[in-house]
């Protein structure tokens, strides 16, 4: 397995497809930071994937006081319900996470290890991990990514705005 270097980070191709960087140095920030997340408790929200757990999240909200019976509450997707304040407060962690995400964290490395989450080498297409380093950094990190798989074309994930 020789080392290549992508800018400026040091890899190898493991046999079995997954990229090793060789000396990271923000790939251990990167992943405590991804793994933090806030807790519902701390905040007039919850999760419900069902009527049952609805109905407890919503007597959760009750009984701490966020709302009273008969209270509306709004959803955020992806099971998340509460107050609209409390969502926007609950959502407001996750974007700060991406701000600091994109101050201590490098691209291509990020890009490797996800990469990796994303199985590519198995299917030799990175187009997953392109959209993440796209979402947190912008379309132009995006197209500076050198690439390990044949995916989509880069300007399909992460259109450059063009010059009027």
């Amino acid at each position: 397995m020789a080392t290549r270097k992508a800018n400026g980070v040091s890899y190898v191709l493991t046999e079995e497809g997954n990229v090793r960087m060789t000396s990271p140095k923000t790939i251990k920030r990167y992943v405590e930071l991804q793994n933090k997340h806030p807790k519902t408790e701390n905040y007039g929200v919850f999760f419900a994937f069902g009527s049952k757990q609805f109905e407890e999240g919503y007597q959760s909200l009750i009984d701490r006081g966020y709302i009273k019976q008969g209270d509306k509450v709004c959803s955020a997707g992806m099971g998340l319900y509460g107050k609209r304040t409390e969502l926007d407060r609950y959502l407001a962690y996750y974007k700060d996470r991406e701000k600091m995400i994109v101050a201590e964290c490098d691209p291509q490395e990020v890009y490797f290890y996800e990469c990796n989450q994303h199985e590519c080498g198995y299917t030799w297409c990175d187009d997953d991990a392109v959209q993440v380093v796209a979402g947190y950094f912008g379309p132009e990190a995006a197209h500076k990514l050198v690439r390990i798989y044949a995916g989509s074309a880069i300007d399909e994930l992460a259109p450059l705005k063009k010059a009027a």
